[in-house]
């Protein structure tokens, strides 16, 4: 369906292109809560999403979890941006 390369060395997501324009899922732990201010584990891992799709409304952040039992909630994120 999609097939993407990781971030960066060490950061936990992956970047990926379709219909021509650069997309990012970045993951994070399930317990960790998405917040105005984000943490230091995940902000590298922004920044290099940001960096590759140069839009933020094209990054998905996601926790491993969702990403494992439920692919289709990421899948349909990726397809309405």
């Amino acid at each position: 369906m999609y097939k993407g390369t990781f971030l960066d060395t060490g950061l936990p997501g992956l970047t990926l292109t379709t219909c021509g324009l650069p997309y990012a899922v970045v993951t994070k732990h399930p317990l960790h809560m998405c917040e105005e201010e984000v943490s230091n584990e995940l902000r590298p891992a922004l920044d290099s999403a940001l960096s590759f799709t140069q839009d933020a409304g094209r990054v998905v952040v996601t926790d491993w979890f969702t990403l494992e039992k439920s692919p289709m909630q990421v899948v349909e994120l990726l397809q309405a941006r």
